[in-house]
């Protein structure tokens, strides 16, 4: 016997909702650990990161619902709640993931959120770790550290003066804008589905390992005590200094002037 649900058409594809509702939450918060953690984590929608020259960490929240009747959107946005939280180590944002609504959600029906997230913070020596499972991520950064992961969306970071930075992306690519990179700093960067992108002024000074499974690898710099082949390059730029290593599973690697 063959059950028919009437109105459900394309499962799986296009949510059915209709209505759309939005809104913005922004707050000021204190570093409550000098030198600490900023963490933040958002489910479904994009992070921005920046600097800014105050002390305080600005968080801008611009939130979307969309359901069947405005209502409903409405309601799915009084329920989330943004949680922003002093630790031990320092400051922590969560967007909590949408509420189960059982069946209902995985058709559609019960509507859907998304969250984007802006982050102004100060300069100063924190660590910062973000995490994206849909959406993608943009930092600009001057702090000591960035741990960086998206699920399924691109990760593009600026500036760069930390003394470590990682970047994780399952769907999605990554690209590294580096404006400097101390001598002993260490960047990592790892991409499943994706291509990976290096940008470095011609200054450079670094150790360089890059790889990649199904894709190439290519380089405008001169490198020097290494050995490069389609699918792997590894040498030192400029004498050497700090350390970046690269790969990619399914795509392409580039490092490359600006």
């Amino acid at each position: 016997m063959l059950l028919v649900l009437p109105g459900l058409v394309g499962v799986g594809a296009a949510p059915l909702a209709a209505e759309t509702v939005s809104d913005r939450w922004e707050r000021t918060y204190r570093l409550p650990t000098p030198g600490g953690e900023i963490v933040v984590v958002n489910p479904d929608g994009d992070v921005t990161v920046d600097v800014h020259q105050g002390s305080e960490v600005v968080v801008v929240a611009d939130r979307t619902a969309r359901a069947e009747s405005r209502e409903r959107a409405r309601r799915l946005l009084r329920d989330l709640e943004l949680r922003v939280h002093e630790t031990s180590k320092g400051l922590e944002i969560r967007v909590p993931p949408p509420r189960s609504g059982g069946w209902l959600d995985w058709i559609g029906r019960d509507g859907q959120v998304a969250t984007d997230l802006k982050l102004s913070l100060p300069s100063g020596p924190f660590d910062l770790r973000v995490k994206s499972d849909n959406g993608d991520l943009a930092v600009r950064f001057s702090g000591r550290s960035a741990v960086l992961e998206s699920t399924n969306g691109e990760i593009v970071i600026r500036g760069v003066g930390s003394s470590r930075t990682e970047a994780n992306a399952l769907n999605g690519g990554i690209l590294l804008d580096l404006a400097s990179m101390p001598e002993s700093a260490r960047v990592d960067l790892t991409a499943v589905n994706g291509d990976v992108r290096v940008v470095a002024p011609e200054d450079l000074q670094a150790s360089i390992d890059a790889r990649t499974v199904n894709g190439c690898v290519g380089t405008s710099f001169d490198l020097a005590e290494g050995h490069r082949t389609r699918s792997k390059l590894i040498g030192v730029v400029n004498g050497g200094g700090g350390q970046i290593r690269v790969r990619s599973t399914n795509g392409q690697v580039w490092v490359k002037k600006d």
